[in-house]
Order: C-alpha cells, then structure tokens, then sequence
C-alpha cells in the first residue's frame, strides 16, 4: 500500500500485533526547504506518537528522482539532506547511491523502460570505480551510468576524507554511538524561516540538528555553548557561532562544562 498521510499509515501500527514499521512516503515526494520539512515532521509526530508508532524516513526510491536532483542538484544540498536523514527520530533507509550524492542518469527515450520515463534515471547502475566498466562486466548497460561516474563513484570517493561518502560514514558512526541519536526523544525548535531545527535528548545526552534550506546563512541562538560534531559542508569541531551557512547542515552537542 503506498501512503501518503502519516495519519493513514499510522493505522497500521498496532498493539503489539501488527506492524514495527511501515514506509512514510511523504518525504520522497516533497521539495527540500524548510516549511515542507517542519509541517511533515509535525505530521508524523502528531499521527506516530499517540500511538507509540515508530517513524521511518526516506529520501530516495527506485520511483521518484533522486533527491539530490528534486532539491536543487548541488552536492551541498545532498549533503545537508544526509545530516537530516541521520538525526531525525526513526528508523532512515537510504536509497543505494545515495552515499555517493548521485543524480538520475538521463535515458535516451530508446533505452527507457519506465512508459512514463520517470523511473529509469534513478536506477542507473551504480558507478564502483573510474574505469570505463565501472566496475560491471561491461561498459553498455541496460541503462546509461549517472553523470560524473569517473569522479563520483564509490572507489573514488572512498579515498577522499572529505567526500559526501565520508560524511555519511560520520554521521552513521555518530549515530551508532548514542542513545539520544538512536533511541531518543525529539522536539521541534522555533526557527527562522529557512530553518528546521530539532533537539533529540535520552537522558542527560543532547544533540541538536540546524539544517539551513535557504540560500542564504540564518540565525538561531541556542541557551548555552554548544560544540560542531558535525558541519556537512566542512571538517567538525570549534564552537557552534550562532549562525549557519546556506545549504548547510549541523549537528551540535553541548560544549562540555
């Protein structure tokens, strides 16, 4: 059943009978700035948590274009978009390429098997390494590699610190190790527009999430100090300033006292 109402897929969680989870599609379908995101995760909080559901959330299918692409297209919004996905309460699913901040491919109408051509750009192949094969037997396909493939792909970003695939590394790891980020509770914070902000807590652990969705650096003043765990635009670590870049995402724990 593809749902688009929290409310609706909300119904099939139950009292320990039913499902564990169950795919929230809304997001796959959305434009990335910050009043869809603020109303949707407002939507799912007030359909799941009555109910004790746990969320899921999902960016990318084997459907829809990729949301790099629906987002703006620059690798800076995939990398804010992968901040979001890691830090929000629930269970996140990653669309394969994602990691590599991958765009559809684009499909001669000759080659398209999608009667709509809609869906063939999406399920390119995944590109493994710079040669022409790209790491499969042969360079021809059922359907054309995404762009940029000699430079995005997964053996040449695996040898740059620096590259989105890294990031999703940290940003996993960073989950992996805290209760708060896994298990936690979450908040909606007051935000200026082209923010969304949230605060994801489990016992004395914090984390807050600044996800800036404007073209434009924004404002949001937190009480206390706070430290950069992690900064997608750049290497983690100092004092969060107050401010966040355009197309930016963080993630910020207390400063130690």
């Amino acid at each position: 059943v593809y749902l688009l109402d929290p409310a609706q897929v909300a119904t099939y969680y139950g009292d320990g009978d039913e499902l564990h989870l169950s795919f929230n599609f809304i997001a796959v379908h959305g434009p990335g700035d910050s009043g869809h995101w603020n109303r949707e995760i407002r939507a799912a909080q007030t359909a799941f948590d009555p109910v004790g559901a746990w969320p899921t959330w999902v960016l990318s299918n084997h459907d829809q274009t990729r949301h790099r692409q629906r987002y703006g297209g620059t690798e800076q919004v995939a990398r804010a978009a992968a901040v979001l996905l890691l830090t929000l309460r629930g269970t996140p699913f990653l669309y394969a390429g994602e990691e590599l901040g991958l765009v559809d491919a684009e499909v001669p109408r000759e080659q398209q098997q999608d009667p709509q051509g809609r869906r063939d750009g999406c399920r390119a192949p995944i590109p493994w390494d710079a040669a022409r094969e790209h790491g499969w037997r042969r360079p021809d396909n059922w359907l054309p590699f995404p762009p940029e493939s000699t430079t995005r792909n997964a053996e040449t970003l695996r040898a740059d610190p620096r590259s989105i695939l890294h990031l999703y590394r940290r940003l996993l790891e960073l989950r992996a190790g805290s209760a708060a980020l896994r298990a936690g509770s979450m908040s909606l914070l007051d935000a200026a527009p082209g923010l969304v902000a949230w605060e994801r807590r489990h016992g004395e652990e914090r984390f807050v999430t600044v996800i800036n969705m404007s073209d434009e650096s924004a404002s949001l003043e937190l009480h206390g100090e706070w430290t950069v765990a992690i900064d997608s635009s750049a290497e983690a670590g100092g004092t969060y300033p107050g401010t966040v870049s355009a197309q930016t995402g963080l993630v910020l724990a207390p400063a130690a006292s």
